[in-house]
């Protein structure tokens, strides 16, 4: 068993030195926001509502914000390895910008992780 306490703080370390890149392995079905955790899992995305309606992950770039994305309008969250069409664009002043495809981030070339 992996202890959160110091492998999560890792990973992210982890991350924002792009030593790899950042992968999600599952996603996580949630009936409301009240059955998602507090601290989100980085390798998860967790899918809210019956729809689902809202995909809620830990960004990849490492920096500890998390994104809530409506998927009801315009985003598809596929199934199997998680994939996240079109890209997801934090415009807050971080400016993360990436695809999830088959569960691997592929950061947009002009996106805040250049």
């Amino acid at each position: 068993m992996v202890n959160d306490q110091w492998a999560v703080p890792l990973i992210e370390w982890w991350r924002r030195r792009r030593l790899t890149r950042p992968r999600v392995a599952a996603v996580v079905r949630c009936i409301s926001h009240a059955d998602v955790p507090k601290r989100l899992n980085p390798r998860r995305i967790y899918a809210v509502g019956s729809g689902p309606d809202w995909a809620m992950l830990r960004c990849p770039c490492g920096q500890g914000h998390d994104l809530t994305i409506d998927i009801a309008t315009r985003w598809r969250l596929g199934t199997g390895k998680p994939s996240l069409y079109p890209s997801v664009w934090d415009q807050s002043d971080r400016g993360c910008h990436f695809w999830l495809r088959s569960g691997r981030v592929e950061w947009c070339p002009k996106g805040g992780r250049e």
